[in-house]
C-alpha cells in the first residue's frame, strides 16, 4: 500500500484524486439490530425498510429522536417540531439547514413550507430548480443547475464552480463572476437578476452543503428511526450496547424507561456481557457494573455454560480467585445480581468472609464440606440500598425515587432540559442530596439545596421569605418545586417560590 503525507491541494495539483471515506458506527448499529431481529425470527433487511412509514415520520414530528444519528441535539429537536417532516427530502433539508450559516434560513423555510411567507424564485425560469426548497438555495447541486440554466455553463464547468465553493476559494468565485453575468445576459436574463443570483452564490459559498451527502445521511437517520419506531426494544438494546462505560448510558436508560421498556436488574444467571432482549424488557449487563472487569465476566460466563449457579456458595466456589475477588463479589451483591437467591444484600455483605472461607475449605475437603449457616441481618434501609446501587452503576438504574412521579406527571421538567427554560417558571421534582443554610447580612436565614433526578443535579435557592415557609426539608426528601430558572456563572439554578414534600 502506498501512503502519502501531501495535503489534498498538492495532490490534486499533480492530478491525483482525493477521496474521503467516512466510517459510521450507526451503520453497525443498524446491522446489529437487524441481526438481533432475525434471531427472534423477525426477518428484515436494510434495503427492505420502507421510506414512507407513518410511525417513523411521527417520531420525527414529535422529535423523539434520542439515539438517532444527526437528530439528537436539543436545537435540532426544536427544529423538527416546527418543520414537521413528511418525507426523506424534508429530513435531508433539515440536515443541510441545521448548520452554521444556512441556519439563518430556517424560519423563512418553515414559513414558506407552511404557506405563511411568499416564495421568491428570483426568476420564474429557476422555479424547477428551487421549488423543492421553496425558493431558498440549500444545496451545491442547485448552484450547479442554476449556472447551467442561467449562464450556459456545462455541467463540468458548473462542477468546478461547486468545488471552488466547497473549498472556499473566493478568488476563483470572484473571477467567475464576469463569466456568469455575461452568460446570463446572453441567455436573456437581466443584468440585475444575474448580479442578484451571483451574490447569492457568493453568500452560499461560505456554507454550501451537497445534496448527495445530505440525502445519504438522512436515509441512515431515517432507517435508525424506523427501527426505533417499530422495534424499539431491539433498537434500545443495541444503542445501549454502543455506550457501555460512558456517561451517556444513564440518558439512554431513561429514554428506554419513558418508552415503557423495563430495564431488568442484572442477574448472575441471566445477564450477559451486553444488554439482552427478554420478553419483559432489557436485561442489564455485567459489563456495566463497576470493578467487574472483562476477565471476571469471562470466568462467570464460562462457568455458567456448564450449569447455572445454585446459590451464593456455588458461585463463589466456582469463580473465586479466578479473576473474581472479594471486591468483585461485593459489587455484584450491591448491583442485585444475587437477588434471585432470596438472601438480602446486608446478609450477604456481612457474611462475605464466611462464604469465602467455605470456598477455601471446599478446595481441600471437596463434597464433604458442610455449608455454614449464614447469620441473618435486617436489610439496609431504602436510602442505603439506593446509595450502594448508585455507587456500582454510576446512576440510578431502576429505582430512583423521582422516576415514577415524573412518568405520571408529564408537566414536570427533567433537570436535563432546564437550560431550555431559562428565565421561565418551571415545575420539577428532585431528591434532596445536600442542604446548606447561611445567614444573610440582615441576619435572616436562606437555604441552598442540591437536588437530583435520574439524569442531572441542580442547585435550588430559597431566599429568606421562602425559607421561612419551607424550612422542614431534609436530605433524602423528594420535593416538588416551582420556581424561576436563572443562571449563575455557567450553571443553571432554580429560585424556589413554592415547595411540596412528596414523601
Amino acid at each position: 500500500m502506498y501512503l502519502t503525507c501531501y495535503t489534498m491541494n498538492y495532490l490534486e495539483d499533480i492530478g491525483l484524486l482525493k477521496m474521503d471515506f467516512l466510517a459510521l458506527k450507526n451503520l453497525t448499529l443498524i446491522t446489529s439490530v437487524i441481526e438481533d431481529l432475525k434471531k427472534d425470527n423477525i426477518n428484515i433487511s436494510f434495503n427492505d425498510i420502507p421510506l414512507n412509514d407513518p410511525k417513523t415520520f411521527d417520531l420525527f414530528k414529535k422529535a423523539n429522536t434520542i439515539g438517532i444519528f444527526q437528530f439528537e441535539s436539543e436545537g435540532m429537536k426544536n427544529f423538527l417540531q416546527k418543520l414537521k417532516p413528511n418525507n426523506i427530502e424534508d429530513l435531508s433539508v433539515a440536515l443541510a439547514l441545521y448548520r452554521p450559516g444556512p441556519m439563518s434560513n430556517i424560519d423563512s423555510f418553515i414559513k414558506r413550507k407552511q404557506g405563511k411567507e411568499k416564495i421568491d424564485y428570483i426568476d420564474e425560469r429557476l422555479k424547477d430548480i428551487l421549488e423543492p426548497t421553496y425558493g431558498i438555495i440549500i444545496y451545491q447541486e442547485q448552484i450547479m443547475k442554476i449556472s447551467n440554466v442561467m449562464a450556459n455553463y456545462t455541467m463540468g464547468e458548473a462542477d468546478l464552480l461547486r468545488r471552488a465553493m466547497s473549498k472556499k476559494k473566493e478568488d476563483i468565485l470572484l473571477k467567475e463572476k464576469d463569466k456568469f453575468i455575461k452568460g446570463s445576459i446572453n441567455n436573456g436574463y437581466k443584468e440585475e437578476v444575474a448580479n442578484k443570483v451571483y451574490d447569492l452564490i457568493l453568500k452560499f459559498a461560505s456554507y454550501g452543503f451537497n445534496r448527495s451527502h445530505s440525502v445519504a445521511y438522512s436515509i441512515i437517520s431515517y432507517k435508525m428511526a424506523y427501527l426505533k419506531a417499530n422495534y424499539n426494544k431491539y433498537f434500545m438494546k443495541n444503542l445501549l450496547d454502543n455506550v457501555i462505560g460512558t456517561i451517556i448510558t444513564k440518558e439512554y436508560i431513561y429514554e428506554a424507561k419513558i418508552s415503557d421498556i423495563k430495564i431488568l436488574n442484572p442477574d448472575i444467571n441471566l445477564s450477559e456481557y451486553l444488554y439482552k432482549v427478554e420478553e419483559t424488557g432489557l436485561r442489564f449487563p455485567l459489563s456495566c457494573i463497576k470493578n467487574v472487569g472483562e476477565n471476571a465476566i469471562n470466568v462467570i460466563l464460562e462457568e455458567r455454560k456448564k450449569s447455572k449457579f445454585k446459590d451464593i456458595f456455588d458461585f463463589v466456589n466456582r469463580t473465586y480467585s479466578k479473576q473474581v475477588n472479594k471486591g468483585t463479589i461485593i459489587n455484584l451483591i450491591d448491583a442485585g445480581c444475587f437477588d434471585s437467591f432470596n438472601i438480602n444484600h446486608k446478609t450477604l455483605i456481612e457474611n462475605i468472609d464466611l462464604i469465602i472461607n467455605y470456598t477455601d475449605l471446599y478446595k481441600e475437603l471437596g463434597e464433604d464440606t458442610v455449608k455454614p449457616n449464614l447469620i441473618e441481618h435486617k436489610e439496609y434501609d431504602s436510602k442505603e440500598l439506593l446509595n450502594r446501587s448508585y455507587n456500582v452503576f454510576g446512576f440510578y438504574l431502576s429505582n430512583h425515587p423521582v422516576t415514577e412521579i415524573r412518568l405520571k406527571d408529564k408537566n414536570l421538567i427533567g433537570l436535563n432540559n432546564i437550560k431550555n427554560y431559562f428565565d421561565k417558571i418551571v415545575e420539577s421534582v428532585v431528591m434532596v442530596d445536600r442542604i446548606k443554610t447561611i445567614d444573610t447580612k440582615n441576619n435572616e436565614q436562606m437555604c441552598f439545596i442540591t437536588g437530583s433526578d435520574e439524569l442531572e443535579y441542580i442547585d435550588l435557592v430559597m431566599f429568606p421569605k421562602t425559607f421561612k415557609v419551607y424550612n422542614n426539608v431534609k436530605v433524602g426528601d423528594i420535593i416538588k418545586i416551582k420556581g424561576k430558572v436563572e443562571k449563575r456563572f455557567d450553571k443553571y439554578q432554580i429560585i424556589v417560590n413554592e415547595l411540596q414534600k412528596i414523601n
